[in-house]
């Protein structure tokens, strides 16, 4: 007869990183992370016309091209695997992190670059540049606050 046993022992690496206590900041960052998942349906519910819009907002969409639509879809999922890969104490995140950081500097320069999305920028000026402000110190608080995390060896392979 045949050995049915099966080992259920997992090995003490295994059983740190299960006791291992995820710090608040990691819960929070997993939690906010949702957010951009949000605002991807609300601009799909713009783009396939459920919400009517007018004016320089419609003209915005309007100028939206294949790429808009990718980037529109694919940052809200990147920013959200990063921020799961942080939740798992991944040392992926550090990278995914970096990765957004600088998608983030070359989309900003992109966007400036369509008129349609300055026009939309100098509408509302104060809190444009009040939003652009908040979302760059928020990348820096998070490059800053993984790689600490990274640095006192709480993120792993």
């Amino acid at each position: 007869m045949a050995n049915n046993n099966i080992n259920l022992e997992t090995s003490s690496n295994e059983k740190n990183l299960l006791n291992l206590k995820r710090p608040k900041g990691v819960w929070f960052i997993f939690i906010v992370s949702f957010w951009p998942l949000i605002s991807m349906l609300s601009h799909i519910i713009v783009i396939i016309g459920i919400v009517p819009i007018e004016g320089p907002i419609k003209d915005y969409y309007n100028s939206l091209n294949f790429f808009d639509y990718f980037i529109i879809l694919f940052l809200p999922l990147y920013i959200f695997t990063s921020a799961l890969m942080l939740f798992r104490l991944k040392l992926i995140a550090v990278k995914l992190f970096f990765g957004y950081a600088i998608l983030r500097v070359f989309l900003t320069i992109y966007n400036f670059s369509k008129p349609e999305f300055r026009e939309l920028f100098m509408i509302n000026i104060s809190n444009s540049i009040v939003s652009h402000l908040i979302s760059l110190f928020v990348i820096v608080f998070l490059l800053y606050y993984v790689n600490k995390l990274k640095n006192k060896g709480l993120l792993k392979l």
